[in-house]
């Protein structure tokens, strides 16, 4: 388990982490995503789709992120997290 916390630790800032330079908080996250979605809902054509793209993928990287732990958490007899 000290081994994945090590390592998780250096992958959050890598240089490659830094790919959501213009995510700086949550509110911005949430302002991307809900006009991605209300573009995508509306057929809106000239929707952002590198910006929307990358606001599911960081939602879907939590996610899965949040699996893994919970994975390794039950194989240690550990507390889980419930993310959603």
């Amino acid at each position: 388990m000290k081994r994945f916390t090590i390592l998780l630790v250096f992958l959050m800032f890598s240089p490659t982490s830094n790919a959501a330079d213009d995510l700086n908080s949550g509110r911005e996250l949430l302002r991307k995503c809900n006009s991605y979605i209300k573009a995508v809902n509306n057929n809106d054509i000239m929707v952002d789709l590198v910006g929307g793209g990358r606001c599911l993928g960081l939602v879907r990287g939590i996610i899965d992120a949040g699996t893994i732990f919970n994975i390794i958490a039950v194989a240690n007899n550990r507390v889980t997290l419930h993310i959603f």
